[in-house]
């Protein structure tokens, strides 16, 4: 190929993005205009092996913020409960969060600390106090003041070090809300008076002796004695371990005797987060099957307790997870899901270097259903990629499988076929994994840097917001949630499940839809900007029988909003 001056401009764009992932959109708008056939990306990506190799080894991983401590370590710190916590670096920049601190506050991986719905004294309050704890090593409690009803929110910091001696913050936030009920446990159980009940009150709202004696209008010495006898009678030991001890009581006291609503309406809007789960399968709904060979899989099991199963076999980016509402209609219509995450995805363990991809799969899969559903048939329900490992699961076990349901699904690509209306960040993956694997690791790595550096919303809105409708369905906090979690989870690994993945799916498998011996229905969203018409229309050409059903009004995230067509077409499948 003919070194011009565009070729090394790309070679330019090539490093700054290994340097600089956020530079990543500069180096796909190069490439494009390189190249718009897939032959003459297989051209382009031969004569740049050498640079993708070299650029491969420059290419930032880590979060912003994120020390050489790790994330998974990191994680390893928080505890889901009652409390919200936080990991936030020293600058203020969230490393992680447990389930309560991301559905009670919104609060994700990549953000600044001034998400949090608090006002902006208290923001700067915070980020103040942050700095002052990291730079003492110590421990600190901050009275915040939440923006939507004004109550006040308690954090407590402290402070630990990474593995690079990085100073990281712990930070344990609990919205506060005293009740009557709660007056009368704790002034029984500690034998307060009136007025030190009064007093406790306001020393956990974290007010200082001088502000209570003037909201009470008393003397100081009246006040420090008051308080002396309240920390004798609690045996604790100052207003940081009182505050605790009001939060495991108000925490107690909320969630004793009560149903899943009554709790919902009266513990403070962290608690929710343990009734009002953001998404499915919830935690204790994931578990590990342990292959013949010894390999974990990442497996799931929800949806109703007894009934049909079906196989959810998610997508590249997204993983299995659903919202609420779903997780109730599947319920209601007697369906079982179960799914498993491919290797290299969620906590599934990836292969070696050079294993086949589709065929190894396809047999963990084989495995893992002759395991669960042995003497019964399931319906398949495929997501963008996963309609590919369908098929070949269904060739392996024809008579297991009823049929297969492919929802915004991912199709053939025909080599020399334009692939223009692709995502932007897609277009540039899938065309530099032809010709040399070095060219797919090099753009996933750089794809996963890009993911890291800019943070997971901004990447959200960049990946998935590709037609209106889909924009504004990640306006809706339940669906921006699972698809944010989702995102997390896929990428947990880095970039190995992917170059593998297109690797697999680089090549024309319209062989495989046509060997495939079961029916198979697809749903595609009549605003999906994904180019699947354009391949749709040709995979109709060659394979009449498949059926195909259009959906008005939505994108390619038609998952997470018409689950009710999706299940109908289920029950049409098992019954057919």
């Amino acid at each position: 190929m003919e070194e011009s001056s565009t070729f090394h401009r790309l070679v330019d764009r090539i490093y700054a993005a290994a340097i600089e992932p956020e530079r990543y959109t500069e180096l796909v708008d190069a490439w494009l205009q390189q190249t718009r056939e897939l032959n003459d990306a297989a051209t382009l990506n031969s004569a740049l092996q050498a640079h993708f190799h070299r650029a491969a080894d420059l290419v930032v991983d880590s979060r912003p913020g994120q020390s050489a401590a790790g994330h998974d370590r990191l994680q390893d710190l928080l505890v889901d409960g009652v409390t919200a916590e936080l990991i936030v670096s020293a600058e203020g920049i969230v490393e992680t969060a447990n389930e309560t601190a991301r559905t009670a506050y919104g609060v994700l991986p990549g953000d600044h600390i001034e998400v949090l719905p608090i006002d902006a004294r208290s923001a700067d309050q915070l980020i103040r106090s942050i700095s002052d704890v990291a730079a003492a090593d110590g421990e600190h409690l901050v009275r915040l003041i939440r923006t939507r009803d004004e109550g006040p929110l308690i954090a407590a910091l402290s402070a630990f070090s990474g593995r690079d001696g990085e100073p990281f913050i712990l930070m344990r936030c609990n919205d506060l809300s005293w009740t009557e009920d709660l007056d009368k446990v704790v002034a029984e159980a500690f034998e307060l008076t009136a007025a030190e009940l009064d007093i406790f009150k306001f020393a956990i709202d974290k007010m200082d002796v001088a502000e209570i004696a003037e909201a009470r209008d008393s003397a100081l010495t009246t006040v420090r004695s008051q308080m002396r006898a309240i920390y004798e009678k609690t045996g604790t030991h100052g207003q940081v371990e009182l505050v605790r001890l009001a939060i495991g009581l108000a925490a107690s006291q909320s969630s004793s005797g009560r149903d899943d609503q009554a709790i919902a309406d009266h513990l403070p809007t962290g608690s929710r987060a343990r009734v009002e789960a953001p998404y499915f399968p919830q935690q204790d709904q994931r578990s590990t099957f342990i292959l013949p060979s010894g390999r974990p899989l990442d497996v799931a099991h929800y949806g109703a307790a007894s009934g049909r199963r079906v196989l959810l076999i998610h997508e590249d980016m997204l993983n299995d997870a659903i919202t609420p509402d779903a997780q109730a209609a599947f319920e209601r219509a007697g369906l079982r899901l179960a799914s498993c995450h491919r290797p290299g995805f969620g906590k599934s363990a990836p292969y070696p270097n050079g294993a086949d991809l589709a065929n190894q799969f396809a047999d963990d899969l084989t495995n893992w259903l002759d395991e669960i559903a042995s003497d019964e048939r399931v319906v398949i329900l495929a997501r963008g990629a996963g309609l590919f490992y369908a098929t070949k699961l269904a060739q392996r076990r024809p008579g297991a499988i009823a049929g297969i349901v492919g929802v915004s699904p991912g199709l053939p690509h025909a080599p020399g076929t334009h692939f223009e209306s692709l995502p932007h960040m897609c277009r540039f993956v899938f065309s530099a994994s032809l010709g040399t694997p070095i060219g797919i690791g090099f753009a996933t790595r750089v794809m996963i840097g890009y993911f890291n550096v800019i943070g997971v919303r901004r990447f959200t809105r960049v990946r998935f917001g590709n037609s209106e409708h889909d924009m504004s369905l990640l306006d809706d906090p339940t669906v921006y949630r699972v698809v944010t979690s989702s995102v997390e989870t896929m990428t947990a690994q880095g970039n190995r499940g992917f170059a593998a993945e297109f690797a697999a799916l680089s090549h024309d498998w319209t062989g495989d839809i046509l060997a495939c011996p079961v029916p198979i229905r697809l749903i595609i969203g009549e605003s999906d900007r994904e180019s699947r018409w354009k391949r749709l229309r040709r995979l109709q050409a060659v394979a009449p029988s498949i059926e195909v059903e259009t959906i008005d009004g939505v994108g390619g995230l038609l998952f997470y909003t018409r689950y009710d067509l999706i299940i109908d077409a289920i029950v049409r499948m098992f019954d057919s």
